[in-house]
């Protein structure tokens, strides 16, 4: 049995990465691993200082947002099961990534796209050491946009030195740009590691509020009463 799929990199966006970030806390959170806060925590500096470096500052904010809320307990899991006021708060924080940029001229030399080839390891740790260009003087920065393909995750190598870079859905045609912004940069990047440092000391403790919740919420008294049936099942 075969079936044509969509390419799942088509659904990166801000609200996925929210979701995404759920997808590795959770099973953190109902592991035995004995590193597994630490593991965690790690995983996630990673992931901001990614979309971070990308300019990618919403998308960061989310998975931000999607790590305080797997650690806020059982409380927060009964009241977000149908996601209506998850997404009410992700499109409160999405301003800017998302594909609804038209009429830019993309073609006669206007933009730049990105150049195959490896990188050389000296340049990309200059990129790492000026925290992929965000400790860069305004001045050195690149003003003609460059034009990615949408599908790339964290483009941080092509996204170095540039004031604009613009996604581009190659099936409709339409753009997401991104900005430089140093001031929105940083203020991602510290509440991330506060985020970070603050979670990875309440990880015990919600680890141990998931283990006592998890019977509850898999039990079918908590789906039936999600999805308004009746049950004469008690917990």
């Amino acid at each position: 049995v075969a079936s044509w799929q969509m390419d799942f990199e088509r659904k990166i966006s801000v609200l996925n990465s929210y979701l995404n970030f759920r997808t590795v806390a959770v099973p953190a959170l109902i592991s035995k691993r004995k590193f597994a806060a630490l593991l965690l925590s790690v995983f996630f500096v990673r992931e901001v200082f990614l979309a971070s470096f990308s300019c990618r500052y919403e998308l960061a904010r989310a998975m931000i947002m999607s790590y305080n809320d797997c650690l806020s307990g059982r409380e927060f899991w009964e009241d977000n099961v149908d996601l209506l006021e998850i997404r009410k708060r992700i499109n409160a924080i999405t301003h800017n990534e998302k594909f609804n940029v038209e009429g830019i001229d993309i073609v006669n030399g206007c933009v730049d796209y990105p150049c195959s080839g490896k990188e050389k390891a000296i340049y990309k740790f200059f990129r790492c050491i000026t925290l992929n260009g965000h400790l860069i003087p305004a001045f050195f920065l690149i003003k003609k946009p460059i034009v990615v393909d949408y599908r790339h995750y964290h483009p941080t190598k092509f996204s170095f030195r540039r004031i604009t870079i613009y996604h581009l859905n190659i099936e409709n045609g339409k753009l997401l740009k991104l900005t430089h912004s140093k001031m929105e940069f940083f203020k991602v990047i510290i509440n991330g590691l506060f985020t970070a440092v603050k979670n990875f000391y309440r990880f015990k403790s919600a680890k141990k509020e998931m283990k006592n919740s998890l019977p509850y919420l898999t039990s079918k008294l908590f789906w039936y009463k999600k999805f308004n049936k009746k049950s004469e099942d008690k917990y």
